[in-house]
């Protein structure tokens, strides 16, 4: 079994109590809360969360009246608990895919995001490349991960290799990746202590 396999089967096994574990609770929900706060002006936007796990980042961005919302993720179990937490909303739709080949026709989306999967995508550069395809003119892309900076950071790649996790970066090198994708105004912050996390962010030239 290869490393996306792996993940994938990870992933499948934990979706029924994704949303009550420790990392839950502890990691993901509040760095998706700083995700949120960043998110900014949503209401009639289209949005696109790429590794959309239980979706959780699409009922907040629901709750702010976005137009419409699409989580991408190759979880089926992770996408079948998505579907249950949002059978009333018409406005989320879920589609089983990978970040390197997006279902998706060029210039579709006003927002991309993608919050603590990018380490798991095996080709970066293609899936930086997908997600600029798919993002309209002037459109935003938000990537919340974690980073291999400092030595804590790097503590933190060596144990998520044992883990079949792909790709740590440094703010430096997110940056570059988005750049040399053809991102403007790239920005980043450090976000979260422990696990060493942080947020890149940039806009697609109008």
């Amino acid at each position: 079994m290869d490393s996306r396999d792996k993940a994938k089967q990870h992933f499948d096994d934990w979706s029924n109590h994704y949303e009550q574990s420790y990392t839950w609770r502890h990691f993901f929900s509040p760095v998706h809360d700083i995700l949120q706060a960043h998110v900014l002006g949503v209401q009639g936007m289209h949005i696109l969360d790429v590794g959309c796990g239980t979706g959780d980042m699409l009922r907040r961005f629901s709750g702010e009246r976005a137009a419409r919302l699409v989580g991408v993720d190759e979880s089926e179990g992770m996408l079948a608990k998505a579907r249950e937490f949002t059978a009333a909303d018409d406005n989320i739709t879920y589609v089983a895919g990978t970040a390197e080949s997006l279902p998706f026709g060029d210039a579709e989306f006003d927002i991309a995001t993608s919050c603590i999967a990018f380490h798991h995508f095996p080709d970066p550069d293609v899936a930086v490349s997908e997600m600029f395809r798919v993002l309209k003119p002037g459109g935003r892309l938000f990537i919340c991960d974690l980073t291999q900076q400092g030595l804590m950071g790097r503590g933190m790649l060596l144990y998520g290799k044992l883990k079949a996790d792909e790709h740590y970066f440094t703010e430096k090198t997110m940056k570059a990746l988005l750049e040399e994708a053809g991102f403007r105004e790239v920005a980043s912050e450090h976000v979260f202590r422990f696990p060493p996390s942080m947020l890149i962010f940039g806009f697609r030239e109008r």
